[in-house]
């Protein structure tokens, strides 16, 4: 049932940032949201950005699951930029809020992690060290974070194009 209980909050969580931004939510309204008391939401988080990191954890198991079934790093980067695309209104509103400093810092983290995931066991061979990928991830994980924020919010969009062309990048560089 805990598991259950914190999808249900973390999507009523979205539904109110759509509606209204993360800048006017508090504890208190989002649990009236649930129809639950607030001892009820803080039994499983402890506020609201533990709600945005656990959601987050949730979304990149996901997409790690589906990744699992494709070889391809251009085909896990379409389903990471899918996947954006499909949040777009939702990050916009994270975007536009007086937290948008720690959603960067937290979605680039993810971003990173979800890169590292699609380049194992394919590292090009300059970057044969921890060392060097740690500091590949720590620049591209968030120019990928940047780049997807942009290209989300075009109209039309080839994610299948771009994928191809982030993973001949990621993988070619020299």
């Amino acid at each position: 049932m805990p598991v259950n209980m914190k999808r249900m909050i973390a999507k009523e969580l979205f539904s109110l940032i759509e509606e209204k931004g993360l800048d006017k939510l508090n504890v208190q309204m989002l649990a009236t949201q649930c129809g639950i008391s607030r001892q009820a939401f803080y039994y499983h988080f402890k506020d609201i950005g533990d709600v945005i990191d656990w959601s987050c954890q949730e979304v990149l198991t996901d997409l790690g699951k589906k990744a699992e079934r494709c070889s391809d790093p251009a085909k896990k980067l379409q389903l990471y930029l899918d996947m954006a695309r499909s949040h777009r209104h939702l990050m916009n509103r994270f975007c536009e809020s007086i937290h948008y400093r720690a959603f960067e810092h937290l979605i680039c983290h993810y971003t990173s992690l979800f890169l590292e995931q699609t380049l194992e066991g394919r590292w090009p061979g300059h970057l044969d060290d921890k060392d060097r990928q740690e500091q590949f991830l720590d620049f591209y994980g968030p120019a990928l974070f940047l780049h997807t924020l942009k290209v989300s919010q075009q109209p039309h969009f080839d994610t299948k194009k771009d994928a191809q062309n982030l993973a001949h990048l990621f993988l070619k560089l020299n």
